[in-house]
């Protein structure tokens, strides 16, 4: 079984809980079967599981009867059986749950520190935030909501071109790439990769270097439409990037992929791969503009922007000129990245808005410092973090749970309320 992951939050009332969205047991798949307000209700479900084989489905309420009052008013809510097997192993993890809870329940102000429901969350700064809060009914003078434009008009082609330029500044994008704004999440370019790129070669062969959860999607989607090459051995946990010298590539291969940073297994590339010749493609979902890259190496970069630069909706790619026009027959137009290009971004309807505020993101971060000073902060926030962590003699220990992301946006002073109380509490009960 894999690392049981407690995504822990805490309500206004402040009442902590753990429900099956908010427990994922990344390494075995699925849910987590457990939705307790109490630790105690661990313990009586263990004793209710254990003395009693039936489900849910032979006894109406079963695991119901230990469930959060707010749910237990709904009429079929989509809660797991918690099974014997699962009790055992949250009660071999309780002292390590019981320091997690503990933590939880500290007092911080709700816009420094989170104790994740999910990966991957938003964090914007308030100067951006206001702007748009300025502009929501009345854009530039005009009247009229970014909200309410139509796709079609001068004004939206306006402030996709600044997003695309301030980008461009930013990366330094040379001008041999195209710049496309498109939706479909990463999990659209799992698809849209293989469907522009595989056609490049006649083999229609792709390397994938899978270093965790979301570059083994991509290649399982990429399995669709090629042959799908893994340049090392299958991994019997993603714990690291495999030494370089050990990938397998195919000289006949369309592309390379990897994804720079994989947010659930928290694995990071710290280099760009050398592959020669090969046309190297990178999903940099979420480590985008967090630190300088040579676009040059690339030849096709993509990400979601709601992690650094922007809110959900958008799908930023950057792909080199000579790589467009072998698009598959059966890919959705939406997907073709030749097509899109000669069209703006604006072949069919974009997501304004999300633009719009991408478009602000980049502006806030060219004025302050660009991607560099991003970089520098970046590390200043890592290692006040990971210095109490390397500090700690072993007292946190990887069991999962609390996620705190360091994106752009996160100020020092944001770090500052972390770290001062995994201080106190570690001083509290190392023993």
């Amino acid at each position: 079984m894999g690392t049981m992951f407690f995504q822990i939050f805490v309500p206004a009332s402040g009442q902590t809980s753990i429900t099956p969205r908010d427990c994922h047991q990344w390494g075995g798949g699925g849910k987590a079967p457990c939705y307790f307000t109490s630790l105690q209700e661990v313990k009586q479900s263990s004793s209710t599981q254990t003395g009693s084989s039936k489900t849910n489905e032979e006894e109406p309420g079963g695991s119901e009867k230990i469930l959060n009052p707010s749910v237990r008013s709904a009429a079929k809510p989509e809660v797991d059986t918690l099974s014997a097997f699962h009790v055992q192993r949250l009660l071999g993890l309780m002292a390590a749950t019981t320091a997690v809870l503990q933590f939880a329940r500290l007092r911080m102000h709700p816009l420094q520190l989170w104790f994740l429901k999910h990966f991957k969350p938003l964090r914007m700064s308030q100067l951006v935030l206001l702007e748009a809060q300025k502009e929501l009914v009345g854009y530039k003078g005009l009247g009229i909501s970014v909200l309410e434009m139509s796709h079609r008009t001068s004004d939206v082609s306006k402030i996709i071109r600044k997003a695309e330029n301030l980008l461009r500044e930013l990366l330094n994008i040379p001008d041999n790439y195209k710049v496309i704004f498109l939706q479909g999440g990463g999990s659209g370019q799992f698809s849209g990769i293989p469907l522009n790129l595989i056609g490049l070669k006649e083999a229609r062969i792709a390397d994938y270097v899978v270093t965790g959860g979301w570059s083994a999607i991509a290649a399982k989607e990429a399995e669709k439409y090629s042959k799908v090459n893994l340049v090392h051995p299958s991994l019997p946990q993603y714990s690291k990037v495999p030494d370089p010298s050990t990938w397998n590539l195919n000289p006949d291969a369309s592309y390379v992929y990897y994804c720079a940073n994989e947010t659930v297994h928290g694995v990071e590339f710290d280099f760009v791969p050398d592959v020669g010749k090969a046309v190297l493609v990178c999903d940099m979902s979420s480590n985008f503009l967090s630190r300088p890259v040579d676009v040059s190496k690339f030849g096709v970069i993509f990400a979601d922007v709601q992690k650094n630069i922007g809110s959900a909706g958008v799908t930023a790619v950057i792909v080199q000129d000579d790589l467009l026009g072998f698009v598959l027959k059966e890919c959705p137009i939406v997907l073709d990245c030749k097509v899109e290009s000669e069209n703006g971004s604006l072949y069919n309807t974009p997501p304004c808005f999300s633009i719009y505020i991408m478009g602000l993101v980049l502006e806030w971060i060219k004025n302050n410092g660009g991607v560099k000073t991003m970089d520098k902060l970046g590390e200043i926030k890592s290692e006040m973090i990971d210095d109490i962590i390397d500090n700690s003699n072993g007292f946190y220990v990887s069991v999962g749970g609390i996620h705190a992301s360091l994106y752009n946006a996160v100020t020092i002073e944001d770090v500052q309320k972390l770290s001062a109380p995994m201080k106190s509490f570690m001083e509290r009960h190392r023993s």
